[in-house]
């Protein structure tokens, strides 16, 4: 009005009217233009005239973006109640124009029923990499929450029926929805993303939407293993209490991170008294993380092929007990929770200890050398006597099953790199010192109290040196015999 164009103002006042309003308007323009009169207007005046008619074919659109162009289609080109997915539609018949964001693809999907996710959720580029942020989002939204649209490989629902035991009438049959391999692919792609971001936390969240329950659960734990050294009390409270992740998969993560690094994990303190060295020390921190897990056959293999060799060597006893005595609550036929191997790996390592530290405290006084920094008791009554006689009936079956207790772990550990196979001869090496060191302190305290008894083991299971004890032993303890019976 102020410009001195009335009638035009009048127009704008109706814009977005009737058909009859937009025939007007470009039979307007048609009148113009066979008068040859539109080239005398001015060009703007002319766009305006245009896109009050809806006609886009006079150069209106040029430098403007998507949205505004379907912007002009929504209130101008089509009619005012014209459904959205008319409109969209009729924007991408008339537009050329490639580029297409997130928006541009919602608006797709919500006009084209056919459209799905796999079509319009692809990760954005953002610094040079894949961010699968909006996509994920927008999955779980779309999805998940409001059911509007799915990925084209979502299995069909099935039905897990049951009968009644009542009433032999088959229950309602539950609906379980299909499995998705895109939906993994990207709910996968996602946690990696946040984990390569240090967001373990979250990763994890995320991860807790995979749909199978096999692959959620051993995703989860292969994060938390590469995450080991990131778990510190903080992040193990969220984990715990926030997302319910079980404990036991935190301290199985640590043990293995603490086998792999030869590193205790953030904030672990060990418990025992003991002075593990230093090969031993991130084995025993494993052997305890693997207890506080409840994975018992882990802790027992490590105990077995770590820690009993190293407390072997340096007569350490007590030790051996330490770490054996947990298992013995586990070790009954009954047990769900029994320990594989009990009776013939660690509870041989256990009776050795006991069998160690015991019977030189039963052996006479005037019979018995200090043995193991151990002092004997004076005569032993009968109860220690009977003792004593049943530690010794079982020395030769257990001198009998050392070899195999330490050379089965090394079944299988041809091949492999050569740092690891180098590890492998010097863990073999050292069960060879240890099972070395076992047979002869045994048979030692077999031939203080009973040389005869060792008459039951194989002697290829002795080595030279202890063979030549032995014979010379009983010997002496024949010879002995022999004189008393004079």
């Amino acid at each position: 009005m102020d410009s001195g164009y009335p009638t035009l103002a009048t127009l704008i006042a109706q814009a977005g009217g009737d058909s009859q309003y937009r025939n007007d308007l470009l039979e307007q323009l048609e009148i113009w233009t066979n008068q040859k009169v539109d080239t005398l207007i001015d060009s703007d005046l002319r766009k305006i005239y245009a896109l009050l008619a809806g006609d886009l074919t006079v150069d209106i659109v040029h430098g403007l973006d998507w949205k505004r162009i379907f912007g002009l289609y929504l209130w101008f080109v089509e009619p005012m109640h014209t459904p959205i997915a008319q409109v969209f539609n009729s924007f991408r018949e008339s537009t050329d124009d490639g580029s297409e964001d997130l928006l541009f693809s919602l608006l797709r999907l919500y006009s084209d029923e056919t459209c799905s996710l796999s079509d319009i959720l692809q990760p954005r580029t953002s610094a040079g990499q894949l961010n699968y942020t909006i996509p994920w989002h927008l999955y779980i939204i779309l999805s998940r929450c409001m059911r509007v649209r799915d990925f084209p490989d979502r299995g069909d629902v099935r039905h897990d029926g049951h009968v009644s035991i009542d009433d032999d009438q088959p229950e309602p049959e539950p609906e379980f929805e299909g499995h998705s391999p895109t939906a993994d692919l990207l709910t996968s792609s996602y946690a990696l993303q946040l984990e390569q971001q240090g967001m373990i936390q979250e990763a994890i969240f995320v991860l807790l939407h995979l749909e199978g329950s096999a692959g959620r659960r051993k995703a989860i734990q292969d994060l938390l293993i590469r995450s080991a050294p990131m778990l510190d009390e903080w992040n193990i409270r969220g984990l715990v209490g926030s997302l319910k992740i079980p404990l036991r998969w935190v301290k199985e993560a640590q043990a293995i991170y603490a086998l792999n690094s030869f590193s205790p994990p953030p904030g672990h303190i060990i418990s025992t008294n003991h002075d593990p060295s230093s090969s031993s020390h991130p084995a025993y921190v494993a052997y305890e993380l693997f207890l506080a897990a409840g994975n018992l056959n882990r802790a027992h293999d490590i105990a077995v092929l770590s820690l009993a060799p190293d407390a072997v060597i340096r007569n350490d006893y007590d030790l051996l007990k330490e770490i054996f005595s947990p298992f013995v609550p586990f070790s009954g036929d009954s047990d769900q929770g029994r320990v594989e191997g009990w009776y013939v790996r660690g509870k041989a390592f256990l009776d050795y200890a006991d069998t160690m530290t015991r019977i030189p405290t039963l052996i006479p006084s005037e019979t018995n050398p200090v043995v193991e920094g151990l002092e004997p008791d004076a005569v032993p009554d009968a109860m220690r006597a009977k003792e004593l006689d049943d530690l010794v009936r079982g020395m030769p079956r257990l001198i009998s099953l050392l070899p195999d207790v330490l050379t089965l772990a090394h079944s299988g550990s041809k091949g492999g790199s050569r740092a690891s196979r180098t590890d492998a001869a010097q863990l073999k090496l050292k069960h060879q010192v240890a099972l070395h060191e076992m047979t002869a302190r045994l048979v030692k305290v077999v031939d203080m109290v009973r040389p005869n008894a060792m008459e039951q083991v194989q002697p290829q299971l002795l080595d030279e040196a202890t063979k030549l004890r032995h014979i010379r032993a009983a010997s002496t303890s024949s010879f002995i015999k022999s004189i008393e019976a004079v």
